[in-house]
């Protein structure tokens, strides 16, 4: 199968064979951006238990505002955003996520760790209405090559950052948590460097009218396809919360297989986002991806449980196909949420919509872990049963709940009018 391999080489590769000046800037920062975020993952928790001394009471107690603060400022923060040239507003975020990054070096109390906490879930809040704005802004006709690329560039800069990271904490003392808290920072700066080489977003006529049309939250079809993805999003926290305290608690697996797990995960998604993701193009290739999600989560979550109990080798093989699967639902559901948050938001409302669609799947990853520990740590395999088989029961009314929104929106090409960039000065 060379012709397949050489375009996943191409898909991966995406960052060095644009030929838009523009695009190549953003997926460079997002690159660079991401590898800094990894860095902090690895060690960020550990560095304000065993560095600044923090209980682990009051590191989650931080991470939980700074989840609070996103969730609150995005949607305001969307709605500005529309009104405003983003091309400014990004560096401006990233430059604030460089500061934030960098103070969490003199916190030395756990009120210093509340308020750098807050300002990161600002900084967070903000990005996840600004990128999709830019992304739709300088794609041109390549809008869903562009996003896709934008998640493999992300995945890849998380991996590779997470690995430096890992290798980074073999070291004892605290310097290598410095260097990744710098690293982090390094990768904020070096994003809002590059991105003031980006061209002015210019709105199209009539914008302003529809900016004082009603809330996003008013238009009851695409709240209701941000419920129906955020439901559909079960799995990131299957990846985040459950499979490493699953596999040491309840299985007999080797405990290393959490970290294999995570990483033949990231690098599936590298490998897969863009090919999987160029397929989606309309809300009813969505429609017919959130079906296979819904399978694929089943089955997932089914054998997942079946480990519990299994032998050593038994263990490991199914805890491992069950990352497989969960991938394949971690893949396709992305796929379909990009076309959602994209196809329908209208004319100059990108950063409000997409701030209301990331908001449901922010809120659906801090009640998941709840209810896996109340079902499925709880009735073990047969809690894990329980909830894939709610995917399947779903997936009929979500399926003729999509048809009827796609009928009613008729893919309406007047609502997926991008900004335009203006690049005279590229």
């Amino acid at each position: 199968m060379p012709g397949v391999r050489g375009r996943r080489l191409i898909d991966i590769a995406f960052l060095l064979y644009r030929r838009d000046r523009a695009q190549r800037v953003l997926l460079g920062a997002t690159l660079v951006q991401a590898f800094g975020t990894g860095l902090f993952l690895t060690g960020g928790a550990l560095y304000f238990t065993q560095v600044v001394g923090l209980s682990a009471t009051q590191v989650g107690a931080g991470f939980g505002v700074s989840a609070v603060v996103s969730l609150v400022i995005s949607l305001p923060a969307g709605r500005m955003i529309d009104r405003l040239d983003a091309r400014w507003m990004y560096p401006a975020q990233l430059v604030l996520g460089a500061l934030a990054s960098a103070a969490m070096l003199v916190v030395h109390s756990f009120l210093a760790y509340l308020a750098v906490s807050t300002v990161t879930g600002v900084v967070a809040g903000v990005g996840k209405a600004i990128r999709p704005v830019m992304i739709r802004s300088l794609s041109g006709d390549e809008l869903v090559e562009m996003r896709s690329a934008m998640a493999a560039c992300t995945n890849l800069g998380i991996s590779l950052g997470s690995l430096a990271g890992a290798v980074a904490l073999q070291f004892s003392g605290s310097l290598p948590f410095h260097l990744l808290i710098v690293g982090n920072a390094t990768g904020y700066g070096i994003a809002a460097l590059s991105c003031t080489r980006l061209p002015h977003v210019a709105f199209a006529p009539g914008t302003g009218a529809r900016l004082r049309q009603r809330l996003a939250l008013a238009d009851s079809s695409f709240t209701a396809v941000t419920v129906v993805n955020a439901i559909y999003s079960l799995h990131f926290s299957v990846f985040t919360f459950a499979l490493p305290l699953w596999i040491v608690e309840h299985t007999d697996a080797p405990h290393w297989m959490t970290g294999a797990g995570l990483i033949v995960n990231s690098v599936l998604m590298v490998i897969l986002q863009a090919p999987v993701g160029r397929r989606v193009r309309t809300l009813a290739d969505a429609r017919t991806a959130l079906a296979l999600v819904a399978v694929a989560t089943f089955a997932g979550l089914a054998v997942f449980g079946l480990s519990s109990g299994a032998g050593t080798l038994a263990a490991a093989v199914l805890i491992m196909t069950s990352v497989l699967l969960l991938t394949a639902a971690e893949v396709l559901q992305t796929s379909a949420g990009l076309e959602f948050s994209f196809g329908m938001a209208p004319e100059g409302r990108q950063g409000e919509y997409s701030a209301l669609f990331f908001l449901g799947q922010s809120a659906m990853q801090a009640v998941a872990p709840t209810v896996i520990g109340a079902v499925a740590f709880t009735y073990g395999s047969a809690g894990w049963l329980a909830l894939g088989a709610c995917y399947l029961v779903l997936a009929p009314g979500v399926h003729v709940l999509l048809r009827r929104i796609e009928k009613r929106k008729g893919q309406d090409p007047a609502a997926c009018v991008a900004p335009q960039a203006v690049t005279a000065g590229r």
